[in-house]
């Protein structure tokens, strides 16, 4: 089950003219099955830490798509923050 992480806008624009201005939903959740894709929306996936996700980033950012690099940041601090809340609850 997937849980509201936060919103974004951002604008990006492409060396072929084209513009991106969109307001984004992002929603993050934990499963151990196989995601299900669509194939006009999704043209690649693949499981990875998010450590490894920001080195691939840096390395080919152009594999990316713009919101991806944009939302890591804070992807990244909310997932942080979930997991601090998670073991601190495990702990006396």
């Amino acid at each position: 089950k997937s849980k509201f992480a936060f919103s974004f806008v951002y604008k990006a624009f492409f060396e072929n003219g084209l513009i991106e201005y969109e307001y984004d939903n992002v929603f993050i959740g934990i499963s151990d099955e196989l995601p299900v894709t669509q194939i006009s929306e999704v043209k690649n996936w693949k499981y990875m830490s998010l450590h490894q996700l920001e080195k691939e980033i840096n390395m080919h950012p152009d594999e990316f798509t713009q919101w991806m690099k944009i939302s890591l940041p804070r992807v990244k601090k909310y997932v942080e923050n979930l997991l601090s809340k998670t073991h601190s609850v495990g702990t006396i």
